[in-house]
């Protein structure tokens, strides 16, 4: 199980608005201070994350979020995953297809536009898919201890 700690902020139901510092899966790192890496520039930045409250968290109370390790590395599979194989397969295929029927100055430029356009479509997808999964409760953390 990965761990976050983090703080509710809201509660609907069964599910809690969780705040957290961006920051622990880099905690490690010497150079996290200074990482540009956490929010494209701006440092440590907060972010919100819905979980399920099987703890029974107030707003306001410190608690510790897990999530199941198979669920983030599915999702992180789709996410970096999914792309990166539209990328290759479409500019390689288109690539092949122009040079087979003979453009040749073409076939560079186009197959790279086909590329970026299938990733494009690629992250489209995911994401009108993402709004389908987000609220089926088997796939959000759980608030697993209140810390006060």
């Amino acid at each position: 199980m990965l761990r976050e700690e983090g703080r509710v902020v809201a509660l609907d139901g069964e599910i809690a608005l969780v705040t957290s510092q961006r920051k622990k899966a880099c905690g490690s790192c010497a150079g996290e201070a200074s990482c540009s890496t956490l929010s494209l520039g701006a440092g440590k930045k907060e972010m919100s994350i819905r979980a399920i409250n099987r703890a029974g968290a107030q707003v306001g109370e410190r608690v510790v979020v897990e999530i199941s390790e198979a669920v983030f590395l599915k999702a992180a599979g789709l996410l970096f995953g999914l792309p990166s194989l539209a990328l290759v397969v479409a500019g390689v295929g288109v690539r092949g297809l122009l040079l087979e029927m003979g453009y040749q100055d073409a076939a560079e430029g186009f197959g790279a536009l086909a590329g970026l356009a299938a990733m494009a479509l690629t992250f489209l997808s995911l994401r009108r898919f993402n709004h389908g999964m987000e609220n089926q409760l088997r796939h959000l953390p759980v608030i697993t201890e209140v810390m006060g």
